[in-house]
């Protein structure tokens, strides 16, 4: 019978509860002091073809390598170095640059003919099938139009390859040529992290599946147009990797990698979400299964699966508002202090369920998520990373982390899931202590219309496009944008991104000027809003765009009142019109209604 992440190693170490003695809440400088020590034990496991393993000689390593790779090199970038600088005397040396180059190495060890890899391998890859699901489309996953795509291999391959791609972004380098010196493409040139990525990036899109129950979710390996075993956890690390390689900003220091990860991946994704979601009413209501063919007898809901659910909804599009994301929160805290390790993540336990801990802290931070409900009193009011006062038994990740640290080589005890040699262990602590997860995501309007002077009782909020129009008749029409920042940080830039479709002015001599304005009145929807019970707005715009051009995106900057409102009631009210610079003058922009998602307006937080 397959299991979850079990997978990644041939064998685990049951462990029985100890337990724990009561403790602080965990200061910075103790979790400064722990990452420090557990990178330190990390640097010191690795073995002499420049692998983490289990075993010296293991063969495919290539799940670990890259798990304790995305580690080193994001803590190079926390500290304000360089993770490949290999010179001491330079101000951004990093300790560990020999280790990250040699895991590199490893992992783009060459095959013969250097045209191919060991355990980075090409794949050809062909069309997606989803006529019958939920695009209704043929769709191509080759975005580098090489006919392959790359995944880390051979074993439980999506495991590796969604690690190996969060590990590549997490170097911050897209323009390093690979470690191995491999050519993949034939073109006499060796292949860069960033071309390398956007490879992987096809090679999921195509492996994702495509017919009923598996529709948006992943097998060990490429499920292209056939079923097959699908479950989240194999899909929870293969999402993960496709937002890291999608974000569009990274830490002080680092290069995004901005892949191009195809809008109907996104689709089939929102067809997981509903499969594998629990909404029985039951008592696992909220949570995610583990794979959708074993129900309804063997549901197997848990915190770890149920943490990459709410990253999954957030990577989709949802925001904390949405009622399904609600429900999986809702799940996460009742089973906040189950006293076991599955479905809890064992917060009274040693060793507590560290696989689960990382899951969790990237669904909840990349969700922009800070306060839930970990003491079951029915408010969201607690810190789920570090709590002060703290509760006892510490309830939170950062104190339970700190306590169970081994003081003797700054590792943590193998749990659930890890190795004996506890570098699973070790590397899941580290990260989750770190908080390391893909940048804020992109914010999709939770509401978007546009009102029309001339009828001014019609609704227009499942048009495909918004209007913003001025006439002298008086003919006007103006768009309307809502956008949730729940978890956007007070000091965040924020950017608001149209598609235009078409824009004109008369006479065609003068600047075509639109602005867009603050609301500060939240109350409308999109299916109700009218030319007649539209609230007011500020008469002066934020930001202006002069002459858009038709398929250009246009921005406004936005950051003063998306800043105001992040730190308020966390809802951002935004109006586009022509500020009548023009006899007549309109600009038209495709809605999120629109089929097509990637010509969806949206805010960039950064």
């Amino acid at each position: 019978m397959k299991k979850s992440l079990v997978v990644l190693i041939s064998a685990v170490m049951m462990l029985s509860a100890l337990p724990m003695m009561s403790v602080n809440a965990a200061t910075e400088a103790d979790i400064e002091d722990a990452i420090a020590d557990g990178v330190a034990f990390l640097a010191g496991k690795q073995q002499g073809d420049g692998s983490w393993g289990p075993w010296i000689g293991h063969g495919d390593c290539s799940a670990y390598t890259g798990l304790v790779l995305l580690k080193l090199q994001d803590h190079a970038y926390e500290l304000g170095k360089d993770p490949f600088e290999t010179d001491p005397g330079e101000p951004d040396y990093y300790e560990y640059a020999t280790n990250v180059t040699d895991g590199w190495e490893y992992l783009f060890t060459p095959a013969v003919g250097a045209t191919d890899g060991v355990y980075a391998k090409k794949q050809a890859i062909g069309l997606q099938d989803h006529t019958g699901g939920a695009s209704g489309t043929v769709d191509d996953p080759d975005t580098r139009i090489n006919d392959y795509g790359i995944y880390f291999g051979p074993g439980h391959i999506t495991y590796s390859t969604g690690i190996c791609l969060m590990a590549l972004v997490a170097s911050g380098t897209p323009g390093r040529a690979n470690d191995g010196g491999i050519d993949y493409d034939g073109d006499a040139a060796v292949d860069t992290f960033g071309e390398i990525a956007q490879d992987v990036v096809d090679w999921l899109a195509f492996a994702q599946g495509d017919l009923g129950n598996d529709e948006g979710g992943y097998d060990y390996g490429a499920l292209n147009n056939a079923g097959g075993w699908t479950d989240n956890s194999n899909s929870g690390y293969a999402y993960l990797g496709l937002a890291a390689a999608e974000a569009t900003t990274a830490k002080p220091g680092a290069t995004p990698f901005a892949c191009t990860v195809p809008g109907w991946v996104k689709t089939e994704l929102n067809a997981w979400i509903t499969t594998i979601q629990d909404t029985s009413g039951g008592p696992n209501d909220g949570g995610s299964y583990y794979n959708p063919d074993w129900l309804p007898g063997t549901p197997w809901c848990n915190e770890l699966k149920t943490g990459n659910l709410i990253f999954q909804m957030t990577f989709y599009g949802d925001s904390p508002a949405n009622a399904r994301f609600d429900r999986a929160l809702n799940y996460t805290e009742r089973h906040w202090q189950d006293n076991n390790v599955d479905p809890g993540w064992g917060y009274n336990k040693n060793p507590a369920e560290y696989q689960a801990m990382f899951c969790l802290m990237k669904g909840l931070q990349y969700s922009g998520i800070d306060m839930i409900d970990t003491d079951g009193d029915g408010f969201r009011d607690d810190y789920w990373f570090n709590q002060e006062p703290p509760a006892v038994p510490a309830e939170d990740f950062a104190s339970v982390l700190v306590a169970q640290q081994i003081a003797a080589d700054g590792s943590w005890p193998a749990c659930l899931h890890s190795d004996a040699g506890r570098i699973l262990s070790t590397a899941w602590a580290l990260l989750t202590l770190e908080k390391i997860a893909p940048p804020l995501p992109t914010r999709y309007p939770t509401d978007d219309s546009y009102t029309d002077q001339r009828i001014p009782y019609r609704n227009y909020g499942t048009a495909t496009t918004l209007w913003a129009y001025h006439k002298p008749y008086p003919i006007d029409r103006y768009m309307w944008l809502k956008f949730d920042l729940t978890g956007v940080p007070a000091d965040a830039t924020a950017t608001l991104y149209l598609h235009p479709h078409s824009s004109y002015g008369s006479p065609r001599t003068c600047d075509r000027i639109f602005g867009a304005h603050f609301c500060s009145d939240d109350s409308w929807d999109e299916l109700t809003i009218t030319w007649n019970n539209q609230p007011g707005f500020n008469a002066a715009p934020e930001d202006t765009v002069t002459n858009p051009v038709r398929c250009t995106p246009i921005a406004f900057d936005v950051t003063s009142v998306a800043q105001t409102e992040a730190a308020g009631d966390g809802i951002l009210s935004l109006v586009i019109k022509s500020e009548e610079n023009c006899y007549m003058d309109w600009l038209a922009a495709y809605s999120s209604d629109h089929p097509d998602d990637t010509l969806w307006p949206y805010l960039d937080i950064s």
